[in-house]
């Protein structure tokens, strides 16, 4: 399941609540659709974290980046790497017989 449709399932949900508003049922059929993709996006993370750590190594290891841009890039370098952590240690904390 790549990120558009990911965006476009959650897009619809979220239109769907402020349509037709929460109730018992909705609630259930969110957390059980919201459990269902969590694995997805642990694994649309996990698939573009090896290309985002290679551009970042790229442009940290050029010359031309200044201390300002340098200090840029680790903040990324450490968001990606918390995002990622985050989402697994969530999916592991949800699903202990899946780990």
């Amino acid at each position: 399941m790549n990120a558009t449709v990911i965006t476009a399932l959650l897009q619809g949900i979220l239109q769907l609540l402020q349509n037709f508003g929460v109730n018992s049922q909705a609630v259930d059929t969110v957390i059980s659709t919201l459990i269902a993709i969590v694995p997805f996006l642990t694994k649309e993370l996990e698939d573009v974290k090896p290309a985002i750590q290679e551009i970042i190594s790229i442009v940290t290891g050029s010359s031309d980046v200044t201390d300002d841009q340098l200090t840029q890039i680790e903040d990324l370098s450490a968001k990606v790497d918390k995002a990622f952590n985050d989402a697994e240690a969530a999916y592991e904390a949800s699903h202990p017989d899946a780990g």
